[in-house]
């Protein structure tokens, strides 16, 4: 018995991923998808639980259970930045168009263009600086995606682009990591207190960290919620 525990702890071994990080840190994971700006990948100790995305600049290499490796780069190598060609010289004598005449009235008529991202900003109302997250419904994953930490300094705020998303947003914010909390409500996957995560499948049960959120709706293009110094969310 205790032979056979220990081969099949040895293929668990062998068939984990390991993500390493610029900053150095390793995560034991099954790597699902790398994508041109991010990779997607579960947590080694929790393979049915919340997906995890990370941006692949974070990102500096992958070692595969399969022994290959991917080393992501993020930066062109000084030595492989050729210089500059000039152009051949065209010798044919070049004759500018006429310029188009346009009147006020065409120049009224021509769209502007506007920005239609709805925003959501978060104002820390309180003397010290506050960590936030929130969570929204990606309809092109299918999930709930929870999105975190979030420093803002004491009266501040952070802005977050939401592009064309409508309806419930679920918001937390804290201050260190057990001082005063803001949220209430249904929990959500997150990440340590500090580290800036991206989180699939957020309502899951399987993850390493849930906390609680409070369900804001948003309103018109810009929706502000305030983090007041008291232990209320409005």
């Amino acid at each position: 018995m205790l032979i056979i525990a220990a081969l099949i702890a040895a293929n668990c071994a062998r068939a984990q991923d390991y993500i390493t990080k610029t900053n150095g840190d390793d995560i034991k994971a099954k790597v699902l998808e790398v994508t041109p700006t991010e990779v997607k990948y579960k947590r080694f100790e929790s393979l049915e639980g919340a997906t995890y995305v990370i941006n692949k600049s974070d990102v500096l290499i992958i070692h595969y259970h399969d022994g290959t490796r991917d080393v992501i780069t993020t930066s062109v190598p000084a030595n492989s930045i050729q210089a500059a060609v000039p152009a051949p010289e065209n010798t044919a004598k070049y004759t500018p168009p006429p310029p188009v005449q346009v009147s006020a009235t065409e120049i009224i008529k021509q769209p502007v263009a506007v920005n239609v991202s709805n925003t959501l900003t978060l104002e820390n109302n309180t003397r010290q600086g506050i960590m936030a997250a929130y969570v929204i419904y990606d309809s092109t994953e299918k999930s709930w995606v929870s999105y975190g930490w979030y420093n803002i300094a004491a009266y501040s705020n952070y802005v977050a682009d939401l592009g064309n998303y409508t309806g419930f947003v679920y918001i937390h914010a804290q201050r260190g990591r057990v001082g005063e909390e803001w949220g209430a409500g249904k929990k959500f996957c997150v990440e340590d207190i500090g580290k800036t995560f991206k989180i699939l499948d957020a309502d899951m049960a399987r993850c390493r960290k849930k906390i609680k959120f409070d369900v804001v709706k948003l309103e018109g293009k810009n929706t502000i919620k305030r983090f007041n110094a008291i232990k209320r969310f409005e």
